[in-house]
């Protein structure tokens, strides 16, 4: 995977812990991990693109935040399964 696409994930979930504090960023990120292993070739592919175009969107907004309908709810709903 992309440095870049690493990098967001970490982020991702050191600011989910900051959110929630019973979250366990071990946890979290072998959990992030042994679900990204399971995707197929296929939903992988699928995952780096996706990502791709979120980072993209994120680094042109001006506050880094993305806006509702910037990026397709499935796709929210598929990331936040890989985090639990």
């Amino acid at each position: 995977m992309p440095y870049t696409l690493i990098n967001t994930l970490d982020s991702m979930v050191y600011m989910l812990v900051q959110k929630d504090n019973t979250i366990n960023i071990n946890d979290t990120k072998n959990n992030l991990v042994t679900n990204i292993n399971k995707l197929s070739a296929q939903e992988l592919n699928n995952f780096v693109n996706q990502m791709a175009i979120f980072i993209d969107k994120s680094q042109q907004s001006s506050d880094g935040k993305l806006g509702e309908g910037e990026v397709q709810k499935e796709f929210i709903s598929f990331l936040i399964k890989l985090f639990y």
